[in-house]
């Protein structure tokens, strides 16, 4: 996980947060939509939510405490970049829209309103997205497993392979 518990300053652990978008994230915006049909699955993808959104969050309450950041209410902040970076996904990785390196000039400015920033001071972001568009390796908390559906016919199995991990950041087999 990035950020301020790692000793990065809050608008370098949020730079790595709003940078990190690869295309294997779109894998966390099927396991959203999956989700609505597979009880387990659900509950582990509101639980990573809640534990993103506690990461997202405790970064900018650490940018208001350092004087970074000015918000009011740092989890309706948090909740909004989310957002911005949910809704980024499909139209980066899956329709083609939006380049890679096109995020800082889109997704800057948003994080600059929401966090009270100087228009044009968030630099940090246009650092660390890589020239091909992928921003730093990371572990973060939001992580869900999949069962293989042809590892069991029976529904609620608990036997069977898991597919690999799903994450924010990347996927990596466990």
């Amino acid at each position: 996980m990035v950020g301020h518990e790692s000793g990065l300053l809050p608008r370098m652990g949020l730079a790595q947060v709003v940078a990190d978008n690869t295309p294997e994230q779109r894998l966390w915006n099927d396991a959203l939509s999956t989700a609505s049909r597979f009880e387990l699955l659900k509950q582990r993808a509101h639980d990573l939510s809640v534990g993103y959104r506690d990461h997202v969050e405790s970064l900018i309450r650490a940018g208001v405490a350092d004087g970074s950041f000015v918000c009011a209410n740092p989890r309706i902040s948090a909740w909004r970049v989310i957002l911005i970076l949910d809704g980024l996904v499909p139209m980066v990785h899956v329709l083609g829209l939006i380049a890679p390196l096109e995020i800082p000039s889109i997704v800057g400015p948003v994080v600059e309103n929401e966090l009270g920033m100087e228009a044009g001071s968030f630099t940090e972001l246009g650092v660390l997205v890589a020239p091909r568009g992928a921003g730093p390796q990371c572990y973060p908390s939001r992580r869900v497993r999949h069962r293989d559906r042809s590892a069991s016919s029976t529904a609620g199995s608990r036997s069977g392979n898991t597919s690999p991990v799903i994450s924010r950041c990347r996927i990596r087999s466990r």
